[in-house]
């Protein structure tokens, strides 16, 4: 359309000065023909403007039914789906309309040049005719609509396009969800099955401990059907005389047999000796197991101490940051302050501009407000820094907090398996002292058969040495023994059938135990389960807040950028307005020097309208005289020429009237233009006031944004380093417990070898059983290492989800640190064209100086703008008010804010004296057990001289456990070492996939990006060069960019700035 409107105004141009050169055409210029008024929409042609002005309203009432149909389809297709070729469709036309916006712009470039010749050619010309001018404004009018389009156009795409990307940016949200739901599934599943698999082992080590205990039991009927077998076959009474001639060889046999018993008997003697010996050593080992009970129960008291405390130090921090929050909030208050004395100083620009009439005072007024403005923002980029720097604290904070958390969660874990370890040695010590018994018993019983065997052979040596009787004496010895046998071996079957019963007693109770134990210990993951996944709620909760308020800053980024754009269409409209209003002045001078032009004319014709009066008298006079004269020959010939004169005067004066109508028209016309542009600008310059407004709401509403988020930040730190701090705590209560765990694991193993020793072969096979026993438990606790190393690479793995938000709202804050870098290009840029627009005022207040002949016709039309200029005072204070309304909305919802912190705290009360709570009954517990501790030392004093005997035997496995040891505590070292060395590797990791993840999010800026340095600030210029850090991308001046490194990009040393050149040397 503007191309075929240019063809018609330069064939109008060449029409009238057909000598003069044509205009070159442009590279996206075609040669199509066209003939009358063009509609810009559908290419139709019309023979006049009024046509054409009511075709074109028939399309605008089309369009905005479209616009209306393509808004439900565009919601339709939010709701049904979104494809992402469509949002790269849209990003092409978007291209191609900005490509036809350039040309276009270059076409009113053209234009504006071809219009100037055209004013040069109408100030050339001494007279114009009447059918070009209305042509040419024709014109003027179709370029003004084809902008229009155009702008309308561009907007609708716009916001096509934004909603797209939002849907873009929700469907990756949805993503990124259900890839994390996705996850915790699979770690569920996977730790269930685990669970399931060491279930499924317990079952089949206690089935194969089964069919080790039946077939002992088997292995011990057999030995007892041997015995029998043997008592079968002692001799009978037909054995009698064999025996008789034996006796003479057992007397000396008994000789040889007191012998042997008396040595027993001595042997017995030491051996009781050495009992002794051993009690004694026993007694001296209780004593150290006191010892080392009593320092456990320091080492308690201690932790209980350090718990106080640790409490105290997090009640003392917690003051600390409230007092910092107190400061924080008073910062802010006193920027709120600022801000609204700003905005009131503002206010009172904005009143004293109102306040004066005329134009010149109301453009002066408009730069002081925008100076104004400028301080504002420059205060409000100072606070946006301030802000950054806390927000940087209080993620530095955040770290602290988290690192804390995960000691006293592991803290809490060792407290937890250290419990555990203690109840089970408590019941493998009550468990020994039962052994203990049952050993001290056969003892006893031992002892009185060796008494009774005694007293039995004095009485048989009696007998034997009175001779009386030998033969029956020898048969009913046999007998006794026989019966004796048999009693031991049916006491035997019976202690066989009660061992039965008492290890599948025993089998039950510790199945029973171990079901008990196994039910607590779910309950316990149970419990930690909910914990966690109370923890995990808490986390999703605090995402989902975060997530809000990126959503917030998201939506404000976007309505900043939205009321951006409509300022900068805006100024588009203003520069639009003001190079009218220079087109209008120009014509207003053309046709003022028309004027002058047309009066000096007409002046002209005066003096020559008087000229021809003289000369009229003369030509009078000298008629009369010739009448006088000549009276009847010359009258005809006069009479003509009079008459010619007549007429000749006639047609100039009637030619003037005509003339000056014209000028008086195009003077009228003239000042309704200028009537009409005046009134546009009013309108634009109260479109600009309500969009600074606008700008500043959305300013206040980033500030409490970000005052929330480093409250909830602040909140979040706190929490961090209470649990880092109980995690200390919790750490060196482990190292205690192990300490101790392992010296009474020591000292059990020597019990045990002990035990081992002195116990008989059945004795030895309940010993077996414990040991078992023991080996499960040890089983269990490595397979709870298991589960706890296995929750911690969990929370390590929650810690990472933690450092990616963390670097995704540093990402965050990066654009919007860019996005201001933009506004403030943009606002240098509107500066710049504040300036021109002050160039042309200037230029107006000249013109107008020109045009103060014209104001006093115009005096009447002044009184009429001075009642819309006070219609539109009015309607200014009415949005003053709700922009009162607003604010006072806006603190209402700050002070519910306040309530919700308030109510938070509240909460946190109530954690504290629950923690406290907890603490008592630790108290309680630990009481309780202290108690049961007195109990076990005064039953095990009455066991220590009965154990005394027991010791010497114990002295060939010491040994033997301290070789173990040693190569217990060479394991030791080296797992250590391991550990440490996997903690290190772990860091290293961490710090190369940080490094890693800073190179890939590093960009190599363009020099068009950079108008300053990255460090200091310093604009660029000829003399201060542009140098690019090749490790980090960014751009800086000669000064802060002086190091070279090493790069692994670059095998020489290359320009590096000075952050990065540290990082590199701390490496």
């Amino acid at each position: 359309m503007l191309r075929k409107l240019k063809t018609q105004v330069t064939q109008a141009v060449n029409s009238v000065t057909p000598s003069e050169p044509q205009h070159e055409p442009l590279f996206n210029e075609s040669s199509t023909p066209s003939e009358g008024f063009l509609c810009p929409v559908c290419m139709h042609s019309f023979s006049s403007p009024d046509e054409l002005q009511i075709h074109f309203r028939v399309h605008a009432i089309k369009q905005i039914g479209k616009q209306k149909v393509t808004d439900s389809s565009s919601f339709s297709s939010l709701e049904n789906g979104f494809n992402e070729s469509d949002a790269l469709h849209l990003e092409l036309d978007m291209k191609e309309l900005r490509s036809q916006l350039q040309d276009e712009k270059r076409y009113s470039v053209e234009l504006k040049k071809e219009l100037d010749r055209l004013h040069d050619l109408i100030a050339n010309q001494t007279e114009i005719s009447e059918d070009e001018i209305p042509y040419l404004t024709q014109q003027m009018q179709m370029l003004e609509a084809g902008k229009a389009l155009a702008t309308e156009r561009m907007l609708e795409m716009e916001k096509e396009t934004r909603g797209m990307s939002r849907q873009v940016e929700q469907l990756k949200q949805e993503k990124s969800r259900l890839i994390k739901k996705i996850g915790e599934l699979s770690t569920k599943i996977a730790s269930k099955t685990d669970e399931i698999e060491e279930k499924n082992n317990e079952k089949a080590l206690l089935g194969d401990e089964l069919v080790r205990y039946r077939e002992e039991i088997q292995n011990l009927e057999l030995e007892i059907e041997d015995l029998r077998r043997k008592l079968d076959q002692r001799p009978s009474e037909d054995d009698v005389s064999v025996l008789r001639k034996e006796l003479v060889h057992a007397q000396q046999l008994m000789d040889t047999i007191t012998q042997e018993k008396e040595e027993e008997i001595k042997k017995d003697v030491g051996t009781i000796r050495n009992m002794e010996q051993d009690h004694k050593k026993l007694t001296g080992e209780i004593a150290v197991l006191k010892s080392n009970i009593e320092v456990l129960k320091n080492t308690i008291s201690r932790f209980d101490g350090g718990s106080e405390r640790l409490i105290g130090e997090i009640n003392a921090f917690r003051n600390v940051w409230e007092e910092k929050a107190t400061n924080s909030a008073e910062r802010i208050l006193d920027a709120c302050r600022k801000i609204d004395d700003l905005e009131i100083t503002v206010n009172g620009c904005r009143k004293k501009i109102i306040d004066n009439g005329t134009e010149k005072n109301k453009l002066s007024e408009l730069e002081d407000a925008k100076n104004s403005l400028l301080e504002v923002e420059k205060q409000r980029n100072n606070l946006q820094q301030k802000i950054v720097s806390l927000t940087a604290l209080l993620d530095e904070q955040k770290q602290n907090y988290a690192e804390k958390e995960m000691q006293t969660i592991k803290d809490e874990e060792t407290i937890s398996e250290h419990r555990k370890e203690i109840e089970q040695l408590k019941k493998n010590v009550s468990k020994l002292e039962t052994s203990l018994n049952e050993a001290s018993t056969i003892e006893s019983v031992l002892k009185q058969n060796l008494k009774e065997a005694k007293a039995k052979e004095s009485i048989l040596m009696q007998k034997i040495s009175e001779g009386s009787g030998v033969e029956n004496l020898a048969m009913e010895q046999m007998h006794k023994e026989k019966m004796a046998l048999e009693e031991t071996v049916n006491g035997l079957n019976e202690t066989l059938k009660s061992l039965n019963t008492s290890h599948e007693n025993a089998i039950s109770q510790h199945e029973e135990s171990w079901k008990k134990s196994i039910e607590a210990e779910k309950e316990k993951v149970k419990k930690l389960e909910n914990e966690l996944s109370n923890l995990h709620c808490n986390y999703i909760s605090a995402e989902e807040k975060n997530k809000k308020l990126s959503a917030l800053l998201e939506e404000r980024t976007t309505t900043s950028e939205e009321k951006n754009k409509i300022i900068e269409t805006e100024r588009i409209k203003l520069k639009s307005a003001v190079e009218k209003l220079t087109l209008m002045e120009e014509k207003v001078l053309q046709l003022d020097n028309e004027l002058r032009e047309k009066g000096i004319a007409a002046i002209r014709r005066n003096e020559e309208c008087m000229k021809l009066k003289e000369t009229m008298r003369e030509v009078q006079s000298e008629l009369k005289e010739i009448k006088i004269a000549k009276k009847k020959s010359d009258t005809v010939s006069r009479a003509v020429t009079l008459f010619q004169l007549e007429c000749d005067l006639a047609e100039q004066k009637e030619s003037s009237k005509e003339n000056v109508c014209q000028l008086q028209k195009e003077l009228f016309t003239c000042e309704q233009e200028k009537i009409v542009l005046k009134e546009q600008f009013e309108n634009i310059l109260q479109q600009f006031s309500a969009l600074n407004e606008e700008c500043s709401r959305c300013k206040d509403n980033e500030v409490e944004l970000l005052e929330n988020i480093s409250q909830k930040e602040l909140l979040i730190k706190e929490l961090e380093q209470n649990i880092k701090s109980l995690m200390a705590g919790l750490e060196c209560e482990r190292h205690s417990h192990d300490k101790s765990i392992k010296d009474l694991q020591c000292e059990l193993s020597q019990l045990q070898q002990e035990n081992t020793a002195i116990l008989t072969e059945k004795e030895r096979v309940v010993f077996l059983f414990l040991m078992i026993l023991i080996a499960k438990f040890h089983e269990e606790l490595v397979i709870q290492m298991e589960t706890i190393s296995e929750l911690k690479e969990k929370l390590h793995a929650k810690e990472r989800q933690l450092s990616n938000v963390m670097q995704e709202m540093e990402r965050v804050h990066n654009e919007l640190r860019s996005k201001e870098e933009g506004r403030y290009t943009l606002e240098n840029e509107a500066l710049k064209l504040n300036k021109q627009n002050v160039e042309l005022r200037k230029e107006l207040d000249q013109l107008e100086k020109n045009t103060s002949q014209l104001k006093n016709d115009f005096e009447k039309e002044a009184n009429l703008l001075k009642n819309s200029l006070e219609k539109c005072k009015k309607d200014k204070e009415e949005s003053l008010s709700r922009l009162h309304m607003q604010l006072q909305t806006e603190k209402n919802r700050l002070k519910e804010i306040s309530k919700d912190n308030e109510e938070k705290d509240e909460i946190l009360k109530r954690i504290n004296n629950d923690l406290k709570k907890a603490n008592g009954d630790l108290n309680k517990l630990r009481i309780l057990q202290s108690g049961r501790i007195a109990e076990l030392e005064k039953k095990k004093t009455e066991w220590l001289q009965e154990k005394r005997a027991l010791q010497e035997r114990c002295l060939t496995a010491e040994n033997d456990l301290e070789f173990e040891r040693e190569r217990a505590i060479v394991n030791k070292r080296n797992f250590d070492d391991v550990q440490t060395a996997i903690r290190e590797l772990g860091r290293v990791n961490q710090n190369l996939q940080m490094d890693f993840a800073k190179q890939i999010s590093r960009k190599w800026l363009e020099d068009s990006e950079a108008i300053n340095c990255h460090t200091c600030d310093k604009p660029f210029t000829l003399t201060n060069r542009k140098h690019h850090c090749r490790q980090c991308g960014q751009i800086f001046c000669a000064s802060c960019s002086s190091f070279t490194a090493k790069i692994a990009s670059s095998r020489n040393p290359v320009r590096v700035c000075n952050a990065c050149h540290e990082e590199i040397m701390h490496r």
